[in-house]
């Protein structure tokens, strides 16, 4: 039953683990790099968060007039 699971998502889980990995081994030796690299995710996912509610927001009033043909 675990293989039936984790064999559709191995690859998933795989590269999860190798992205934790780094990010631990990089907290290991360097705190001020591990800090920075943080900070800079947690603002492209703040970014990536909203920017697409705005985008959205504009094509749907853009193109409700506009016909394609």
């Amino acid at each position: 039953m675990i293989l039936d699971a984790t064999g559709e998502r191995l690859g998933k889980i795989e590269v999860l683990g190798g992205i934790l990995g780094a990010i631990i081994g990089i907290a290991l030796f360097n705190i001020e790099l591990f800090i920075s690299i943080m900070a800079g995710l947690i603002i492209l996912t703040l970014i990536e968060r909203f920017l697409p509610l705005r985008r959205t927001s504009e094509l749907k009033s853009s193109s409700s007039g506009v016909t394609i043909h």
